[in-house]
């Protein structure tokens, strides 16, 4: 089943992989970690964590995590 994803705000969807990466901040790991486990830089993790905030209208990655379980996406 494919994962669908809309801000509350901007419509704007966000990846499975950006979804993969929120759940894994969510579980507490650094974008170090996140990268060591899926096998991409530390510098993609944190493109992929700018595009969240920006998709989300979020200050933060805590914020995002919040919006994000609120839209059922985070388990």
């Amino acid at each position: 089943m494919p994962i669908q994803a809309y801000s509350a705000k901007n419509g704007a969807g966000l990846s499975e992989r950006e979804i993969e990466i929120l759940q894994m901040v969510k579980d507490g790991l650094l974008s170090k970690e996140i990268s060591e486990q899926l096998y991409i830089s530390t510098n993609t993790v944190n493109t992929h964590r700018q595009r969240i905030l920006e998709k989300l209208d979020a200050d933060n990655s805590m914020e995002a995590v919040k919006y994000a379980s609120a839209l059922g996406l985070l388990s």
